[in-house]
């Protein structure tokens, strides 16, 4: 990223900002100290939407922004995670944003996503890159 570490820290911990820049991330909502996340892909004909509901967690570093699954129905549920770390390549110039999208649960479309995600990470960051650069 050619943005300073701070700047693209912030856009990273500004969840309801994804739906800007990271493909998969539709929607988010408000949900008291979390957010309702519609996450969703699609390959070929088959279409996947998920809506989960996220909290900050702040046991990172502070060059590491995470969120994690946390629903509130007592109910059992796959992990899901999205983070991002940030490596300062040195003072305010350029850095290495480091995104991860993870699930941990099973589906027999896993492999095959997993092109599509590779290629919706580049795109993204591509998205990512112009908001920083119109900031």
């Amino acid at each position: 990223m050619d943005a300073a570490p701070a700047a693209v820290l912030a856009r990273v911990a500004d969840l309801p900002g994804y739906p800007a820049w990271h493909g998969m991330v539709h929607r988010v909502e408000p949900d008291g100290h979390g957010w309702l996340v519609d996450l969703g892909g699609r390959l070929g004909p088959f279409t996947r939407s998920k809506r989960v509901r996220l909290v900050r967690d702040d046991l990172q570093g502070s060059e590491e922004v995470r969120f994690v699954r946390a629903e509130q129905d007592g109910s059992e549920h796959s992990t899901w995670e999205l983070a991002g770390s940030v490596d300062p390549s040195g003072g305010e110039g350029p850095c290495t944003l480091r995104f991860r999208l993870a699930y941990g649960g099973s589906s027999p479309l896993i492999g095959l996503l997993e092109p599509v995600l590779r290629a919706e990470v580049e795109h993204s960051a591509e998205r990512l890159r112009r908001l920083l650069a119109e900031s």
